[in-house]
């Protein structure tokens, strides 16, 4: 028996369907970036990097409270992973190994001792408490740990909003803080260097030397731009000039360029 639906209840269908779609929608946005090409995270990046490129060696720095994906880091690519903590207590555990800690508020003293040591690492990622101090302080020693031929990845250059960008933790959900900041400073200071940031999980940046053999690029990357850096540049200019201050380029094009 066939039944014919009322106006009342073909609204409701259709009201229905429409709110499927906008899940559907919702959920493909999480999953896809705006190239239609998969997402990734910083973990995925940087598995991509040491398998395309046969590193081996991994150096994790990150407080506390940022980093949070040390497990997520190959074993099979990168045996002798370690993870340098700060702002953490003596008796700090996750569950996960831990190589180096401090209660100190950027970890200088550890990295410092590295240095001195002469430890270096075919990748070092830097996930920083996001004050300007601590992620300027880790960029700077992170950049004296890398192998000629290696990288240094960031994470957090690339915050989408300017209202996760405060001196402080304000935002009960998210902080990027200034670390997008002290990252325009060092490739300010820095200008002999590559970089390039990859439009994914808040900006990861992809820095190294331009005269190594690794990281094995294809193709050419954007042009560097011509807009001069200021001091300690501030929101609203890193947000009109972010393309091209930053080199961004999507998750599809990373994997043409340094992957595939």
């Amino acid at each position: 028996m066939l039944h014919l639906l009322c106006p009342k209840e073909t609204t409701e269908v259709s009201y229905r369907l429409n709110q499927l779609k906008l899940k559907m929608a919702d959920f493909m946005a999480r999953r896809v970036d705006r190239n239609r090409f998969p997402k990734v995270d910083k973990t995925d990046i940087i598995n991509a990097l040491g398998e395309a490129n046969g590193y081996s060696t991994y150096l994790e720095i990150a407080s506390g409270r940022t980093g949070h994906k040390f497990g997520k880091i190959s074993e099979k690519i990168f045996p002798g992973k370690k993870r340098l903590l700060y702002r953490v207590s003596c008796d700090y555990s996750d569950g996960l190994p831990l190589h180096y800690h401090s209660d100190s508020e950027t970890g200088a003293e550890l990295l410092k001792d590295l240095v001195d040591a002469n430890h270096c690492f075919d990748v070092v990622f830097v996930d920083p408490h996001h004050s300007y101090e601590a992620s300027k302080v880790n960029i700077d020693f992170a950049y004296r740990l890398i192998k000629h031929g290696g990288v240094m990845v960031i994470h957090d250059v690339n915050p989408p909003s300017g209202k996760v960008t405060g001196e402080i933790f304000a935002n009960k959900r998210y902080w990027c803080g200034q670390t997008y900041q002290a990252f325009l400073d060092f490739i300010r200071e820095k200008t002999e260097l590559e970089y390039i940031v990859v439009d994914t999980d808040w900006g990861v940046g992809i820095v190294f030397s331009a005269d190594g053999e690794k990281p094995d690029i294809k193709g050419k990357l954007p042009g560097k731009s011509n807009i001069p850096i200021p001091e300690n540049p501030q929101w609203n200019f890193f947000h009109r000039y972010r393309k091209s201050l930053l080199r961004l380029i999507s998750v599809r094009k990373f994997w043409h360029h340094f992957v595939c």
